[in-house]
């Protein structure tokens, strides 16, 4: 395990005398781009070395429920030309969670499934079709039997009269029935004609047809998606995917609205505003503070740094990246005094993660640290 991974971490350090106190995250990558990611909380005190433990508290694909501890110490090393160098063994114990069929499904519509995955899901299809039609469209229909798989998902209509027979998204339901040829997007493309068009194309061979369509998960907002679209004798059907960089855009859009909600609350003086973007059990770990755990310590944190005087914020999103249920995000905030504080400002780095919480997400982790003091 974590052989020729690859680390990027985010974290604080305080130093008070010779105790110093460092916490933060971290993201493990393999080299097949599967994460894995963890919190850390470190301490050193005169006439000891620097020890800490990892907690580990979750991942991506195949370390989806990765759980455990890794315990690890720096070990100064000498070098030939005097540069620092630091030793960090770790000792680690983790554990894969196996989740029930329901909850893995419920887990994978987050994921993103691939042109490829699209291609085999409807080869497979067209196969139950010709094998048995009406019981291939109620398990289309139903997402079962395979043909619902993360956000891929098997549609197909009649080429008689263009009625749309078989949707396995749960969003898009209110299309069955309904005539395919005289669909349209949100941005106005007469996507519809295109897929009932490929559908009549000699069998066998598969049409892409690009247009923006909602996903099957909790988030109904349509979205850019290429659907594989070929015949089933006298149906056409179709497999949809996302592009992984369109999962991207999503990411940055949920967390350049959460940044911007946070600055409104924030300069509002609203505290509690800014807990509500958490998980009920949330963690907050300020550049300047101990952690805050759960809404209640988050909200009267925040409303202390308010009363002291730190009563603006300007929040700047870098970069965010989605993995499966889980976004994470890094940016830089300034934070302004005012009255006795109006001439102080504190600029540093922030990492946020994540998670999904019903039809939308919420904050599980911000940490924050604090940029050395201009001269």
């Amino acid at each position: 395990m974590f052989h020729n991974f690859g680390a990027r971490c985010l974290g604080k350090r305080q130093a008070v005398g010779s105790n110093v106190v460092s916490r933060g995250t971290c993201t493990d990558s393999d080299p097949e781009g599967d994460q894995i990611f963890s919190t850390f909380e470190a301490r050193a005190t005169e006439g000891k070395p620097f020890a800490g433990t990892h907690v580990f508290v979750g991942g991506t694909g195949k370390y989806a429920g990765f759980t455990g501890t890794a315990d690890y110490t720096v070990q100064p090393v000498k070098s030939s030309d005097g540069t620092p160098m630091f030793s960090v063994p770790h000792k680690a114990k983790w554990q894969i969670a196996v989740a029930s069929e329901q909850a893995a499904n419920d887990l994978g519509q987050q994921l993103v499934g691939t042109a490829a995955d699209a291609k085999a899901m409807l080869e497979k299809a067209v196969a139950a079709v010709k094998a048995d039609k009406a019981k291939a469209l109620e398990v289309f229909n139903k997402g079962e039997g395979g043909f619902r798989d993360r956000d891929l998902y098997v549609f197909c209509d009649s080429l008689a009269d263009g009625k749309v027979v078989a949707i396995g998204n749960p969003n898009a339901k209110q299309l069955l029935g309904q005539d395919i040829r005289l669909h349209k997007d949100a941005a106005g493309k007469a996507y519809g004609a295109e897929i009932y068009a490929a559908g009549q194309k000699p069998e066998g061979q598969f049409t892409e047809v690009s247009y923006v369509f909602p996903r099957p998960g909790a988030d109904k907002t349509p979205v850019p998606k290429i659907s594989l679209v070929t015949n089933a004798g006298d149906l056409g059907c179709g497999v949809g995917y996302y592009k992984p960089a369109m999962a991207q855009d999503m990411a940055l859009k949920v967390v350049e609205d959460t940044a911007s909600k946070w600055t409104l609350a924030y300069n509002a003086n609203d505290a509690h505003g800014i807990a509500a973007l958490f998980t009920p059990d949330g963690v907050f770990l300020p550049a300047s503070a101990k952690e805050f755990k759960g809404r209640d310590e988050i909200e009267k944190a925040l409303a202390g740094r308010m009363k002291a005087g730190w009563t603006k914020q300007t929040v700047s999103v870098h970069e965010a990246h989605a993995f499966g249920d889980i976004i994470w995000a890094t940016g830089e905030y300034t934070l302004m005094g005012s009255g006795d504080m109006e001439v102080k400002q504190l600029n540093g780095l922030f990492g946020d993660v994540f998670v999904k919480d019903g039809d939308g997400w919420r904050l599980v982790l911000v940490t924050a640290n604090a940029a050395p003091p201009k001269p």
